[in-house]
């Protein structure tokens, strides 16, 4: 039996990869499994030679471990670029965000808002807070989780708003996206995804890159509020 591809994947394409690319690697025989991490923590876990075959992570990110002879650079290709938004419980009121203003008379005015302590998103919002000049305000009943999907606490009403990428507030079910950060305060970021230096199978790694960047791969980052770079 064929040994499974692992993959050390951030979070903005889990929607798609669920609902496409991993589906159709099983199609094409490959078995795939991911372990979803913010490109923050997938750093720690490769700069100690954990092994995996195919890593996604935020470029910035994919270029240090590039330097550090962790992947080969040879095989890096861009995937997609993101932007930061906010998203409520479906069914709920959904609160102005479209300037500055709006946006922080939101925040303060929201119960809770769920935010990342670890990932890419979080680590953005926490300095859009100072900007605000909010930050101790909103962060003294803020639910902070340490990685994964911050909309999840909307539907255990643990908070009322949620922040993190577009793409990923579209991978939990039974939310609504209230709308992009104001472009002010909007940053766009991009991911890429390459080979692991300590990759046993080769040929199915770069199986799973090619699924990456197909037709159908583009079509579903899309419908998760991803822009294709390829």
């Amino acid at each position: 039996m064929p040994r499974s591809i692992k993959l050390m994947s951030a979070l903005p394409i889990k929607g798609a990869f669920a609902e496409t690319i991993g589906p159709s690697l099983k199609a094409a025989g490959i078995e795939s499994s991911v372990e979803w991490l913010p490109t923050k923590l997938i750093l720690e876990r490769l700069m100690q030679n954990e092994a995996c075959d195919v890593v996604f992570a935020l470029d910035d990110g994919m270029d240090t471990l590039t330097k550090a002879g962790k992947l080969d650079a040879s095989s890096s290709i861009s995937i997609v670029s993101s932007g930061y938004g906010l998203a409520v419980r479906a069914g709920d009121p959904h609160p102005r965000v479209g300037d500055v203003d709006a946006l922080r008379a939101t925040l303060l005015a929201a119960r809770s808002v769920a935010f990342s302590k670890t990932g890419a998103s979080g680590i953005y919002f926490d300095s859009v807070l100072n900007q605000l000049g909010i930050a101790d305000r909103v962060k003294e009943r803020a639910t902070i989780i340490d990685s994964g999907l911050t909309a999840e606490t909307l539907l255990t009403r643990q908070a009322d708003i949620a922040i993190q990428q577009i793409s990923e507030l579209l991978s939990v079910a039974g939310i609504e996206i209230v709308g992009p950060f104001p472009a002010p305060l909007q940053q766009t970021i991009r991911f890429s995804a390459a080979v692991s230096n300590l990759v046993e199978d080769v040929s199915n790694a770069k199986r799973v890159l090619a699924a990456l960047v197909s037709p159908a791969a583009a079509v579903s980052y899309r419908k998760f509020g991803l822009i294709p770079l390829f």
